[in-house]
């Protein structure tokens, strides 16, 4: 799979100078641009050096990969998604030695700005397990904990129904 992205890239690079050859025929045409097509035309300088300096060398699919980063890098002016990472698992969609799904983002990794501004950890129906104290854990050798199974959290109907003496 790691392959088959690596030559899709490697193709998408090779086409670049064709590309921008043809962005800049088009600015040619004396007309104002506004919107993406400004940005695209500010960006038509750094893609091209990238795809210049990429095309004289050859390539390992690690360079490959960092060529596609800087390409990505370099053309975040193009679009601005209204997304930071989840102030609940901080960016990792899950939770938990188990990998639950984060409560908050279930596992998209990211919310909004405003989602984000919002959030309240109160919110979310889910305490520190009153059994393993949120570790997930119990005892010197590390078992799963027996009543959050690994969460590390559970509800607070739960905590407040947590008996040791049932475990």
């Amino acid at each position: 799979m790691r392959n088959t992205y690596t030559t899709e890239i490697e193709s998408l690079i090779q086409a670049f100078p064709e590309i921008l050859a043809a962005s800049q025929q088009a600015a040619v045409k004396d007309k104002p641009y506004t919107g993406a097509d400004a940005v695209v035309m500010k960006l038509a300088p750094t893609l091209s050096k990238i795809a210049r300096d990429a095309n004289r060398t050859s390539r390992s699919q690690a360079d490959v990969r960092n060529l596609a980063q800087q390409i990505v890098r370099a053309s975040t002016p193009l679009y601005e998604l209204d997304e930071v990472d989840c102030p609940h698992c901080h960016g990792t969609g899950q939770t938990g030695l188990v990998g639950d799904l984060c409560a908050y983002c279930r596992g998209s990794c990211v919310v909004t700005n405003a989602d984000a501004e919002a959030y309240d950890a109160d919110d979310i129906d889910q305490v520190e397990c009153p059994h393993c104290h949120g570790n997930g854990q119990t005892g010197l050798a590390g078992d799963i904990c027996a009543y959050c199974r690994g969460s590390c959290v559970v509800t607070n109907a739960d905590a407040e129904a947590y008996d040791a003496d049932d475990i």
